[in-house]
């Protein structure tokens, strides 16, 4: 693989290795019920399925892959599943039926909620603006170059 998508490489793995390390921290939390949790396996789907969209994009935009409205459907698609726990998380602040846990954990271990609900979800989202962005910059110019 060449070096244009080594960093989406790197965060492709990471986004592995959180989903396992949480489905392994669920299953010592389902045998054993008082065993904290810190990470859940959804950050790693987010994780996966956000750099899944970018690479998609960016592949479009090197001309490695035609671009095509089922293409952009399942980019979009898979920025909805990266962006549905904030959607709920919001529902539930919005009718407040949240748990007392929600607010315990907000104050007192703010890191996973952060990851979680704030910085991978915006960090997925600028990355997948960014390059889209540059894809039509680099269309609007070639179509003003061209009589």
């Amino acid at each position: 693989m060449s070096n244009k998508f080594l960093w989406s490489n790197i965060a492709l793995g990471i986004g592995w290795f959180m989903f396992i390390g949480g489905l392994g921290a669920l299953a010592s939390r389902i045998e054993d019920p008082t065993t904290e949790m810190n990470i859940s396996p959804i950050i790693g789907l987010q994780i996966i399925f956000g750099v899944l969209a970018y690479r998609s994009a960016k592949r479009a935009k090197l001309g490695l892959r035609k671009r095509s409205s089922g293409r952009t459907g399942l980019e979009v698609l898979a920025l909805i599943f990266v962006w549905h726990t904030n959607v709920l998380l919001g529902i539930v602040i919005w009718t407040g039926t949240y748990s007392p846990t929600l607010l315990y954990d907000l104050a007192y271990d703010p890191a996973p909620l952060m990851l979680e609900h704030l910085i991978t979800p915006v960090w997925t989202l600028i990355s997948y603006i960014r390059i889209r962005q540059k894809d039509t910059a680099a269309d609007t110019a070639s179509g003003q170059k061209s009589p």
